[in-house]
């Protein structure tokens, strides 16, 4: 499906956006203050949010590198993996939260109305 890559779009437009806060909270505090400090502080944030974008754009994210498939490999082959429900299921709930009383119900497969298979 595509909701990685959207969710890549979403990040790198919050980024973007973050961009945009701090030129806006630097112009009003360079605009109200009685001094530049507060605007010259503001503007420092640029550094690490410069820094962080660079990193995130550096990121690969479509490939997964051989390494990292050949040691999940062996931890599939150790059973150090946890396989995640069946394609049918319709709602994920983590083990972990669940408590003793609720029946596990997300595990049960349900009818799809829609499925890009299908198509």
């Amino acid at each position: 499906g595509l909701g990685g890559a959207f969710w890549v779009v979403m990040l790198k437009q919050t980024q973007q956006g973050l961009f945009i806060y701090v030129v806006l909270m630097v112009g009003v505090l360079l605009n109200r203050a009685e001094s530049m400090l507060p605007g010259v502080l503001a503007a420092c944030s640029f550094l690490p949010l410069f820094y962080t974008y660079r990193k995130y754009k550096e990121v690969r994210w479509e490939f997964l590198e051989f390494v990292d498939v050949k040691e999940y490999d062996k931890k599939l082959e150790m059973g150090q993996v946890q396989e995640f429900p069946h394609p049918d299921v319709r709602n994920y709930r983590q083990p972990e939260l669940q408590t003793e009383e609720e029946p596990e119900k997300a595990d049960e497969p349900q009818p799809r109305f829609w499925s890009p298979q299908g198509l």
